[in-house]
């Protein structure tokens, strides 16, 4: 099930020794290296505060590590501006704010395709509402209104308009009602299905581990544990500490 690596073993996206921190005197992640190779599904779990959401910023150049690098096919990305990264092939979707509110769903989509040739991203957008059919009734409605499942099948849509080649997903089934968290899981792994490469922060830790490729346990800022997906179930360190026993068994 794992996808092969990018050209001469190097991964498609590449993580190395990142320590970074809000504040000057406290790191929140303390050399982490992770890495996702070419249309993999990579889930990252662990406990509140483990810096999950601090890794994916990171990423994305909110903000900037105090060592180490971050990678996208070999090309460093740590230097760089936000929509600089988001123009080398990032997308990413925050847990939080992530639509416009006030703005139709069909206008959230345009906003993503502002650099993009006006046929050539209604044909994209065409695309995407076939992808998302759950949001194409409402695309001449207002995001705000939508219902938080629909909300975020948008902000999935807009961060694939630009054709990323990585998309981080920070905690895309939280506060989600039991059938939009089934289908968010449903359309993460049709994004994979497509070739893009897929890095997800995610509390869901069971569900997301059993669809992935590979998986990642961070505690305090550090790597605890890293393997496949299934490997990582059946972990009995990983399920005592992390993911809790089910009656009956793991």
């Amino acid at each position: 099930m794992t996808a092969p690596a990018t050209a001469a073993g190097t991964a498609m996206l590449e993580v190395a020794g990142v320590v970074a921190g809000y504040v000057s005197d406290a790191d929140v992640l303390a050399g982490v290296d992770i890495s996702v190779d070419r249309g993999e599904l990579v889930t990252v779990v662990g406990p509140n505060g483990a810096g999950k959401s601090t890794l994916l910023k990171v990423i994305v150049g909110l903000l900037r590590p105090r060592a180490g690098s971050v990678r996208l096919r070999g090309r460093r990305l740590d230097r760089l501006a936000p929509h600089e990264i988001v123009s080398r092939g990032v997308g990413y979707v925050p847990q939080l704010e992530n639509v416009f509110p006030s703005l139709t769903v069909q206008e959230n989509l345009e906003m993503s395709a502002a650099r993009t040739p006006r046929d050539e991203a209604r044909r994209r957008i065409d695309e995407l509402l076939a992808l998302f059919p759950a949001i194409a009734p409402a695309r001449r409605r207002p995001a705000g209104l939508l219902s938080g499942g629909e909300r975020q099948m948008v902000a999935m849509a807009r961060a694939l308009v630009p054709r990323p080649e990585v998309l981080l997903l920070d905690e895309p089934s939280a506060g989600l009602s039991p059938e939009y968290v089934e289908l968010v899981f449903q359309k993460i792994v049709e994004i994979r299905r497509t070739g893009v490469s897929v890095l997800v922060v995610e509390q869901n830790a069971r569900r997301a581990l059993a669809l992935s490729d590979r998986g990642y346990v961070l505690e305090l800022g550090r790597k605890r544990f890293e393997g496949t997906g299934p490997a990582l179930l059946e972990n009995e360190t990983v399920v005592e500490l992390y993911l809790g026993r089910r009656q009956g068994g793991v």
